[in-house]
């Protein structure tokens, strides 16, 4: 059995997006997330996923509802 640690497989993961990155042609990728409420876990999460895009040149679109939002309101997002 091997023993993978996290920081060794996520350093090699950002290696190979980086790579990815530089070779596309074309429109860049983005993520978009869509966020209801201001849960602190949820922002926390966004926070780091904004991070690691960043990092490997990946562009986000973020949408923000309020915690009361219907569910027609994020299918309109």
């Amino acid at each position: 059995m091997k023993i993978l640690k996290g920081a060794e497989v996520s350093a090699k993961i950002k290696e190979q997006v980086t790579q990815m990155m530089e070779g596309l042609e074309g429109p860049a990728p983005k993520l978009a997330i869509v966020r209801v409420g201001e849960r602190p876990e949820d922002l926390s999460y966004e926070r780091g996923a904004l991070r690691r895009c960043e990092k490997v040149g990946i562009r986000v679109k973020q949408f923000t509802l309020p915690k009361e939002a219907s569910h027609g309101d994020l299918m309109d997002i």
